[in-house]
């Protein structure tokens, strides 16, 4: 796990830094003209580097992060409505299933083609809920209202830490309604 997360780490502080580094803040190819789009950033990246190269892996790149990311949400929402909803594992069964995992965000897409940006702002709440102030909740839970004390559990600062993860949680959420 360590090993696989630090890799993904230091490829995207990598693409972080590369683009911040080629990128201006304002003027045609600047931030201010990207506003948050994928299209726009690689246009922006391409008109900069003026290398034919570079602008097909930057291409490849977005398109193959899209498509993987897309791959790992669909199977998971897919399995999870058919979960939910008590599909059965025949044709018929995932024929239902999938249509309820992919018309719903096809028909927001043709009637707001803006709102996959906006999703993905909405989702972060979620991601972050579930990733950082559940485990922290869950952890306080276990450790200090039931009264299990697992021995080769160690958490330095035990409630001050759980409370700190918390409230981080809590801050992310704010900022990410604030903006």
């Amino acid at each position: 796990i360590i090993v696989g997360t630090s890799v993904s780490l230091l490829i995207y502080i990598m693409w972080v830094s590369i683009i911040l580094n080629i990128i201006p803040l304002s003027g045609a190819n600047g931030f201010e003209q990207i506003k948050g789009s994928v299209g726009r950033l690689t246009i922006a990246i391409t008109n900069i580097v003026n290398n034919k190269w570079v602008s097909i892996g930057i291409n490849g790149f977005s398109n193959i992060a899209m498509t993987t990311s897309f791959l790992g949400v669909s199977l998971g929402l897919f399995d999870f409505i058919a979960d939910g909803f008590k599909r059965s594992d025949t044709r018929w069964g995932r024929l239902q299933t999938a249509c309820l995992t992919f018309i719903p965000p096809l028909i927001f897409v043709l009637y707001f083609p803006q709102g996959f940006i906006l999703a993905l702002s909405y989702a972060a709440v979620f991601v972050i809920i579930l990733e950082i102030i559940l485990p922290a909740l869950m952890v306080y839970k276990l450790r200090y209202t039931n009264g299990i004390r697992n021995q080769s559990i160690n958490i330095y600062f035990g409630k001050r830490l759980l409370l700190g993860v918390a409230i981080i949680g809590i801050l992310f959420i704010m900022l990410q309604i604030l903006l």
